[in-house]
């Protein structure tokens, strides 16, 4: 007995870990704080549609879509993982397979239900693509180099462009209106999504690079293992530099439409952060140092949504 009443907590805190409860957060605080700060015009455009009951649910369901994709990646990935030392394994890869559809049909019954709500059924069918998109990565295009990264980096666009999908009425009208400052605030969020995206894109490189010893292995092919380590190097610092670029351009933006004093603050928040991050990723040698280099490209990514909301105008 006493032995059980110690591996159930353990158990229990295991299982949860698996579904990243952090990122989950993050992905829920995001869509949350975008749709609060952007969607915002309802005097001249009143068609929002998930304004009210439908929005925190709505937000759920993005979220199960992301658990998901964490537990059916455990699940192939668990000998890899083993390999490389990952922490907080469960002992057996088919408890993931059965949270996973238990996630899976929760999700999909209430994205039906917004989607009846709304009036158009065929908006569930988005999560049953994102599911599968997520399904094939881990099982077949994570191998694929690149093109594995990519996916992922499509799905931290997606947590963005999804509010745009479900609302395309409200984005319509307000393009429709011809409202300076509400146009920009709607193309901050599509700048937003491309910024989320090479950020994710740098460090899911980083990430390869942190894994390379366990994938090479397991014979995972990724960037690391096919090209080595400085090649990509080279293509995360490209994505970066271009984040930088991008960053710098809605800076430029930003500066006719506030005063000058308050362009210090983006500067700090988007550009620095990036630059520290490009620094530490040309010394990274060894797996600690990629790790850090793939919070720090977290941080990034939570510092560009502190500063896009701060500037929401």
């Amino acid at each position: 007995m006493d032995s059980v009443k110690q591996n159930t907590p353990f158990t229990f805190l295991n299982i949860l870990r698996s579904f990243r409860p952090i990122n989950l957060l993050v992905i829920g605080a995001t869509q949350f704080i975008i749709y609060q700060f952007y969607f915002t015009q309802e005097a001249i455009c009143p068609f929002l549609g998930l304004k009210g009951y439908l929005l925190l649910p709505f937000i759920l369901t993005t979220m199960l879509i992301a658990a998901c994709g964490y537990l059916i990646n455990d699940f192939f990935d668990f000998k890899g993982d083993l390999i490389n030392k990952k922490k907080y394994k469960l002992s057996n890869p088919v408890v993931y397979l059965k949270i996973y559809f238990t996630l899976l049909i929760l999700g999909f019954v209430i994205s039906l239900w917004i989607a009846l709500e709304l009036g158009n059924p065929f908006l569930a069918l988005i999560y049953i693509l994102a599911n599968a998109v997520l399904f094939l990565y881990s099982s077949h295009l994570k191998s694929v180099p690149l093109i594995g990264n990519i996916i992922v980096s499509l799905f931290s666009s997606f947590v963005i462009l999804i509010l745009v999908i479900f609302e395309f009425d409200y984005i319509t009208c307000v393009f429709e209106f011809d409202d300076a400052l509400a146009k920009f605030n709607i193309k901050t969020i599509l700048f937003y999504s491309i910024f989320a995206f090479f950020i994710s894109l740098s460090r899911e490189i980083i990430k390869d690079m942190e894994d390379v010893e366990g994938d090479k292995k397991m014979d995972v092919k990724t960037m690391a293992t096919i090209h080595g380590i400085k090649i990509s190097k080279s293509y995360a610092s490209l994505f970066l530099f271009f984040n930088i670029g991008l960053s710098s351009s809605w800076i430029y933006k930003l500066n006719g439409l506030v005063e000058n004093s308050l362009i210090i603050l983006p500067i700090l928040l988007l550009i620095l952060p990036q630059i520290v991050l490009l620094a530490f990723l040309t010394k990274a040698k060894v797996k600690t140092d990629f790790s850090k280099n793939s919070f720090l490209a977290k941080v990034c990514m939570l510092l560009g949504l502190i500063c896009f909301t701060l500037y929401t105008l």
